[in-house]
């Protein structure tokens, strides 16, 4: 199910290499949206622009205008998307922003329509510009009429359109690119007004837009696991990201379980040790990846286990990995990562903590954790994922 999800785990390793430095925690819980400025120094992921045909609607609409009067003319050009791609780089709001690139999950798309009138001043002002060889400025009035697209890995999240005029002025001494730049800095403002006014690129936009799972209003968690308490709770992630907050002893913030809960990346979980062991082995290859980065000194791993964790819902059963960490400083730390399986999404829970720290019964945090946790349903939009993978994988 590559084609569809990517790996969530790194979330895991990333909040152990911060829980050995200072802890992946947070006191309260933000708003969902891109304005937490959850990529960074930048408020939003990476974009990649393309052009987009225009719509019937606006095929139409253009030959009507041109139809209507010879002084009607609609210009439905393809853009070069050169001004826009260089502005919207530096608005500095997004991580990146590239051109025509499939891999990008966020895609903005574009094409433009421009309505010209000429009336009877328009073309003595042109007259007169041309006749003083433009010492005298030539304006020219457009009304302008942008489409955009906003697509993650493919699927339309957005879809509008904005319509102003435009008026450049050109004179003898005008740089000839300068209505062009002009021009893609209205659309270039007017496109990223949207999307912050609409929080377009966040998890929890992307949840309604998509029919995914609403891990904000849906996921219910106790505020209390055994000795732990609830430190927050990131801004919801991506489809396949799902969520992850933490849980920490008040009076050793260093003791902390970091949670993540996203989807099965498989059609089927029957079997569930199966699926649990195949994911796994992906946060084990995350681990064996930070090791080759340089992240730590040494990583080893014990034998991987089932579990069965009691608790007031019933019996949860699911598999713990022991994994034994060095960091850069040479401690040493032991950690344990639990998968476990609640409606169609894996709960992974990880606890990294010095060697010589005496830390409380771990089947009393999971216990009282599992007992007061309520997961989303499968979402419309895994379903038909999963369905479609069913279909394919049949061919």
């Amino acid at each position: 199910m590559d084609k569809w999800t990517r790996p969530a785990n790194r979330v895991l390793v990333f909040c152990v290499l911060l829980a050995l430095a200072a802890g992946c925690t947070t006191t309260t819980k933000p708003k969902v949206s891109a304005e937490s400025n959850v990529y960074g120094d930048v408020l939003w992921p990476e974009v990649s622009l393309f052009y987009k045909e225009p719509s019937d609607a606006l095929r139409e609409r253009c030959i009507e205008f041109d139809q209507a009067s010879l002084l009607q003319h609609c210009d439905l050009r393809l853009l070069t998307l050169d001004y826009e791609l260089e502005q919207l780089r530096e608005s500095n709001y997004f991580a990146a922003v590239k051109f025509a690139d499939s891999n990008v999950d966020f895609a903005i798309a574009i094409t433009q329509a421009s309505f010209l009138d000429e009336s009877a001043g328009g073309i003595a002002n042109a007259a007169l510009s041309g006749a003083t060889l433009l010492l005298v400025p030539f304006t020219q009035e457009y009304d302008i009429v942008v489409e955009v697209l906003i697509l993650w890995r493919g699927h339309v999240i957005r879809e509008t359109s904005y319509e102003f005029t435009f008026a450049p002025t050109t004179a003898l001494y005008t740089n000839p690119e300068q209505e062009k730049i002009e021009l893609a800095g209205k659309i270039t403002a007017s496109i990223i007004e949207d999307i912050k006014n609409n929080d377009v690129l966040s998890g929890q936009y992307l949840a309604d837009a998509l029919g995914a799972s609403d891990y904000t209003n849906e996921l219910v968690v106790p505020e209390r696991a055994g000795e732990y308490l609830r430190m927050g709770e990131t801004a919801q992630g991506t489809p396949f990201d799902g969520v992850a907050f933490s849980y920490a002893r008040p009076e050793f913030q260093f003791d902390e379980y970091a949670v993540s809960i996203y989807p099965i990346r498989a059609t089927s979980w029957i079997d569930y040790a199966a699926v649990l062991s195949e994911e796994m082995k992906l946060i084990r290859a995350d681990f064996e990846t930070a090791l080759k980065a340089g992240e730590w000194r040494d990583v080893r791993f014990a034998e991987q286990r089932e579990v069965l964790v009691e608790s007031p819902r019933g019996g949860s059963a699911g598999i713990v990995q022991t994994v034994d960490l060095v960091d850069l400083n040479g401690d040493p730390y032991i950690g344990r990562i639990y998968l476990m399986v609640k409606e169609d999404k894996i709960v992974a829970l990880s606890n990294f903590v010095p060697v010589t720290y005496e830390q409380p019964d771990s089947q009393v945090f999971l216990s009282t954790f599992l007992g007061g946790l309520v997961v989303p349903v499968e979402s419309p939009f895994m379903a038909k994922l999963r369905q479609q993978q069913r279909e394919y994988d049949r061919r």
